[in-house]
């Protein structure tokens, strides 16, 4: 039945019908605008069709995100989706080490030289 032509038609309905919201949305990956019958209020921008259940489905993702990413991590899975994912991660190792590398850089440069 997953693969009838009519759950694949319903899929794809259900994905052209997302609202911007859900398409730029952090969790879409995880919900993906969740069932369609339950999609009856409105938007940030006033667009129909955003989930009810989006509120409390961000706060349980954003609550779990790390701790997934830790499981997927531990059992050697790449971690796709989230903010812990592998790419967002190394994108905030890469700004810490640019910070530090400005700090240093700045120290130098005001006649200070740290022994380390």
């Amino acid at each position: 039945m997953a693969y009838s032509k009519d759950q694949q038609e319903f899929g794809f309905a259900k994905s052209r019908t997302l609202t911007s919201q859900c398409q730029q949305c952090d969790y879409q990956f995880a919900c993906y605008g969740e069932c369609p019958k339950n999609r009856f209020i409105k938007t940030r921008n006033g667009e129909p069709g955003l989930n009810y259940l989006c509120a409390g489905w961000k706060k349980f993702f954003s609550h779990a995100d790390k701790a997934l990413a830790y499981i997927l991590r531990a059992t050697g899975n790449p971690v796709a989706h989230g903010k812990f994912s592998d790419r967002a991660v190394a994108e905030q190792r890469k700004m810490a080490m640019q910070s530090v590398v400005q700090k240093i850089n700045t120290t130098n440069a005001t006649g200070f030289n740290p022994k380390f």
